[in-house]
């Protein structure tokens, strides 16, 4: 697991291997909860659902998911400066919490995009 920082501010992270069982990925404060789980052959989760709960944010993060592909991503920190440029390959998990992106397909690419709602078009071009 990669983390990307601006100075002491979590922006990004990169997630290629975890360990067996719940790997929490995103802290528990986090609007986005991201785990990685690896159970053996014929582990059950037992069946479950969650209670209705007024949850509040203000921030919207997103979850990329690289099915197939070579994606370059460029970060920028909390004032939209540049960070840091990484790269995403076939299997790689990465998550935005903060700050801004901007991403440049390599090659063809297949990625799912998971993210906190509600949507609204309010993105700010940088």
């Amino acid at each position: 697991m990669d983390k990307f920082y601006d100075g002491s501010t979590l922006i990004a992270i990169r997630i290629r291997t975890f360990g067996r069982g719940i790997n929490p990925i995103t802290e528990s404060i986090e609007p986005l909860q991201v785990l990685g789980a690896r159970y053996p052959k014929e582990a059950e989760v037992l069946a479950h659902r969650y209670a209705p709960r007024r949850r509040i944010t203000n921030q919207l993060q997103k979850c990329l998911v690289v099915r197939n592909g070579h994606v370059q991503a460029k970060l920028y920190g909390m004032k939209d400066n540049p960070l840091k440029t990484t790269t995403l390959k076939t299997g790689d998990v990465f998550i935005l919490l903060r700050g801004g992106y901007q991403l440049k397909f390599l090659e063809d690419t297949d990625m799912i995009e998971i993210k906190n709602g509600p949507h609204y078009d309010d993105k700010i071009f940088l």
